[in-house]
């Protein structure tokens, strides 16, 4: 059974422990979202695949004086951890019409890189073996590969990998040409690392963030 219609990357720069009630960490990424079928409709199989889907939130907007819902939440609180949050979104018929308004009038590469999407987002896990077989099943019949990148029909995949924390370690960024994304961040003093298939952004210019460029 096919769950739902897109992965999204939920960037939010700030302190993940403020989502957990922890004690404030170093900047990171810290949420996933995916776009779903009707909430309806999936919450029970998420239960029964062990995502433990928390109760839906509704998201108000305040217009012209008025709240009104634009979008539902819905927590997958067995894929989350201390230090990421990965949830289901509806929304509403208008603000999809909003949206799909938006992403019309941003076609083409974006910014001086010249983005035009997010292929990648790297995860790392105390117990990868663990983490990869419970995403595999949340989320089937989306295929997971041999080293743990399971992929979707729209958005970015996710790999996930043997790592000392549980957290999102980073992401990788496709552009329309790696050489003037290259020669952009060294124009502007953000150019890391850099080889003939892949560029980085100084972390240290990005607090600390791990950010990959490649060539669509």
């Amino acid at each position: 059974m096919d769950l739902f219609g897109a992965s999204r990357l939920c960037l939010q720069f700030g302190d993940p422990g403020q989502a957990s009630g922890d004690a404030p960490a170093a900047t990171s990424i810290y949420g996933i979202v995916f776009e779903s079928y009707p909430l309806s409709e999936v919450t029970d199989e998420f239960q029964q695949r062990g995502a433990d889907p928390s109760d839906p939130q509704d998201q108000m907007w305040d217009m012209n004086g008025q709240q009104v819902k634009v979008w539902t939440n819905v927590t997958l609180n067995g894929l989350c951890t201390d230090n990421y949050i990965v949830y289901l979104c509806e929304y509403t018929p208008e603000m999809q019409e909003a949206l799909a308004s938006r992403a019309q009038a941003n076609t083409g590469p974006l910014g001086g890189i010249g983005l035009v999407g997010v292929k990648e987002i790297a995860i790392t896990s105390t117990q990868p073996e663990q983490t990869q077989e419970l995403w595999k099943t949340v989320f089937a019949p989306a295929p997971m590969s041999a080293d743990g990148e399971l992929s979707f029909d729209s958005g970015p995949a996710i790999l996930i990998s043997d790592g000392s924390m549980d957290i999102i370690e980073g992401l990788v960024l496709e552009v329309d040409s790696l050489q003037v994304a290259q020669d952009f961040l060294a124009q502007n003093g953000l150019l890391g690392e850099a080889s003939e298939d892949q560029i980085s952004i100084d972390s240290a210019k990005v607090q600390g963030l791990d950010i990959r460029l490649v060539e669509k």
